[in-house]
């Protein structure tokens, strides 16, 4: 979320956030949303795409596509051909934005590793003081075939300030 806030604070980039986290579906509240449907709608054929997109209140350049509820079989319908339709349609709809789909931790569930190959790139986050170096290093290894942009840290406390 922070990350799409950043990207769409600059006047050079439109962003598009796709929540694929079904295990934890928080995005709408966050941004004070309710939606009449979302990704999990999108992504079962119940409404279309452009019917799952939200502007985000405060945000002019921030586009978000939430989930509303959680899904048992996230894996196999995010490694399935809809999910693939959809990812084709968001690039085909919105060239010039950058797309970013959130999804639950790598060693968690299997949706990100479901999901991996529909994507250009990836970027791992981890969070200070939460995630193991052991367990950087797993997902890394996992996410072999994905192209990786980078690390985030996440959760990072305050740097100390010089007096």
């Amino acid at each position: 979320m922070n990350l799409a806030i950043t990207l769409a604070s600059d006047q050079l980039h439109t962003v598009l956030l796709v929540e694929f986290d079904f295990n934890r579906p928080t995005l709408a509240e966050r941004f004070g949303l309710t939606p009449g449907f979302g990704s999990d709608d999108a992504l079962s054929g119940k409404a279309r795409v452009q019917d799952c997109l939200y502007h985000a209140a405060g945000f002019d350049r921030l586009v978000l596509m939430p989930a509303r509820m959680t899904l048992e079989n996230s894996s196999e319908i995010l490694a399935g051909p809809r999910s693939r339709d959809v990812v084709s349609e968001l690039r085909a709809r919105y060239p010039e934005r950058i797309v970013l789909f959130d999804l639950p931790p790598v060693l968690a569930a299997d949706d990100a590793l479901s999901f991996a190959p529909l994507v250009e790139c990836g970027l791992v986050v981890a969070a200070e003081g939460r995630t193991r170096r052991k367990d950087l290093v797993r997902t890394i290894e996992l996410l072999h075939k994905t192209p990786l942009v980078g690390t985030v840290l996440n959760r990072a406390a305050d740097a100390p300030t010089g007096s």
